[in-house]
């Protein structure tokens, strides 16, 4: 008996597929890293409210500073960086403001070293609106935990923070 060979059956289109989902996923990355894609359109258009573009601690109302007063805790940078702090947790912080960046964003340093001032242990700390301090301000801040989050520095290096959404700030020291 003659040996026959079943020929592979050819995938059509598998290359072409391929692309267009590349193309799918990168679109959407791209639009939504550079707010090229409209959240409130979407919210709209699938009932939800509760999404808003830019805007990271406006999803719950913020505390008072009494209730910060009472409940909030000190930062401890380690527990901050392995997330062993519940999402949400209240903490006072003072630090001395290395960055303001992306008009809402603050770089701040929490240690403070004797002789030079605060200068390691960076956090993130994310505002609805442009804070008005300086870089060099000593801060106290108001603000609560969010996890940690990776940031795009100057020369393109990334680098993770514990990541907090501010609610208040206090110059206690300006910039001198």
């Amino acid at each position: 008996m003659p040996y026959i060979e079943e020929k592979p059956k050819k995938k059509k289109h598998r290359f072409i597929r391929l692309i267009i989902i590349a193309g799918l996923v990168y679109g959407f990355y791209y639009g939504f890293s550079n707010n090229l894609i409209d959240l409130d359109a979407i919210a709209k258009l699938i009932n939800l409210d509760g999404i808003k573009k830019g805007v990271a601690n406006t999803i719950s109302p913020a505390p008072t500073v009494a209730e910060y007063e009472q409940k909030a805790g000190t930062i401890n940078y380690r527990n901050a960086m392995f997330g062993q702090y519940s999402k949400g947790g209240l903490f006072v912080i003072t630090g001395g403001v290395k960055q303001v960046f992306q008009d809402k964003l603050l770089r701040v340093a929490t240690a403070k070293k004797s002789f030079s001032g605060y200068y390691d242990d960076e956090i993130i700390v994310e505002f609805n609106e442009k804070p008005q301090v300086l870089e060099d301000d000593i801060i106290k801040i108001y603000a609560r935990y969010q996890g940690t989050k990776k940031f795009q520095m100057t020369f393109g290096t990334e680098n993770e923070f514990p990541y907090f959404l501010g609610d208040y700030v206090l110059v206690t020291e300006p910039k001198k």
